[in-house]
């Protein structure tokens, strides 16, 4: 055991190294801050230099909650460089001047809050290879207009985007494997304007987009019956949108939703 540690210590010290010559090159930023933010067991390190500028390296998982430290306000963006497998709860959570975030195709998972409440989050850029966007991920990341979400994205859990007033669009890359939405999902995003549920989800929870004010067109290609909506939906949806459905769903789905979606009007999609 004793061995294990210290080869473990040693790796984590050889990366820091490494690091902080890499750092030394070139322009020469001072360090503000720097250390290990991994599980036990796991290799993760990070640098923080004086343009606010983060890298995390190594692998697993990063467990460090940087928000809780009193360099917080210091972080402007953070890459996660390929290796790092999961980011953990909270990672990132309340970091004041955060602005950008780059993940690798490495990252298989983002804990619940990773990046909520970071106010200035504008630029997020996720590599294939991502599978699940845990509850509250992006949660009040007000800044935040625009998001693309990586084919290989199965899950987006409850809350992901909760308070996410700026955004505006989602665009999911194609041939996306997502298959489940939880409930509340974009609840209060209210600048987003329209959406599509492609037929290759298998279940969509309630009242995913209350407080969506701005949201004037839905797009649904899946069976209602995947669909768990409830008279509680009846004021989730403005009363401008319109939604739009499949035309081999279309009867069923008035059958089920229409006695209670407030909603401008639902209409069969036209086919070319």
């Amino acid at each position: 055991m004793v061995e294990v540690f210290m080869r473990k210590a040693i790796t984590v010290t050889l990366i820091l190294t490494v690091l902080m010559l890499m750092a030394g090159c070139g322009s020469k930023k001072n360090i503000i801050a720097q250390g290990s933010c991994g599980e036990d067991g796991d290799n993760a390190v990070f640098v923080l230099d004086e343009d606010g500028s983060m890298v995390i390296s190594g692998s697993g998982t990063v467990s460090k909650q940087f928000g809780q430290e009193e360099f917080a306000g210091s972080i402007v963006s953070v890459t996660f460089e390929e290796g790092i497998e999961v980011i953990g709860d909270q990672c990132l959570a309340l970091c004041p001047a955060l602005e950008k975030i780059t993940v690798p195709s490495t990252v298989e998972y983002t804990g619940w809050g990773a990046f909520r409440g970071c106010p200035k989050l504008k630029d997020v850029q996720i590599a294939e290879g991502l599978g699940m966007i845990d509850a509250e991920t992006f949660k009040d990341c007000t800044a935040l207009e625009n998001i693309n979400i990586p084919k290989s994205v199965m899950s987006l859990g409850i809350y992901a985007f909760e308070g996410c007033t700026s955004l505006k669009t989602v665009t999911f890359a194609e041939g996306s494997k997502l298959r489940v939405m939880e409930s509340y999902v974009f609840k209060n995003c209210s600048s987003l304007t329209t959406f599509t549920i492609s037929r290759y989800v298998s279940y969509v929870g309630g009242e995913v987009f209350t407080g969506c004010s701005s949201l004037a067109d839905v797009y649904i290609y899946l069976d209602p019956e995947k669909i768990d909506w409830d008279s509680r939906e009846g004021t989730s949806f403005g009363s401008g949108t319109v939604i739009h459905v499949d035309p081999q769903y279309y009867n069923s789905f008035v059958e089920k939703f229409a006695s209670y979606l407030h909603v401008a009007s639902i209409e069969p999609i036209e086919e070319n």
